[in-house]
């Protein structure tokens, strides 16, 4: 506890897990919402169409919920023991 005194730790606790839920809706509403946005992008084809669909799909996953994913551990009551987070994938593009 870093010598801070348990009301403080318990209220660090709080804020952190309001946080994590806070910025992980915020981040899959936005998410949910680019897709339906991506979804309706003009192309020339159908091909094109997906291309860009699945950029969006597969840029997002990068950048925004494999870090999403990861908030979740640095809470330290559902997680007591310290962490090891690997994030590895195969990446496809077209």
């Amino acid at each position: 506890s870093w010598g801070m005194d348990t009301v403080t730790v318990n209220s660090y606790q709080s804020n952190l897990e309001t946080a994590i839920k806070i910025y992980t809706d915020s981040c899959i509403s936005t998410y949910n919402q680019g897709l339906e946005q991506a979804k309706t992008l003009p192309a020339d084809g159908d091909v094109a169409k997906w291309n860009a669909y699945n950029d969006y799909r597969r840029d997002m996953t990068l950048m925004v919920l494999d870090l999403v994913a990861i908030w979740s551990t640095y809470n330290t009551t559902q997680y007591p023991l310290p962490v090891n987070v690997q994030l590895t994938r195969e990446i496809y593009t077209e």
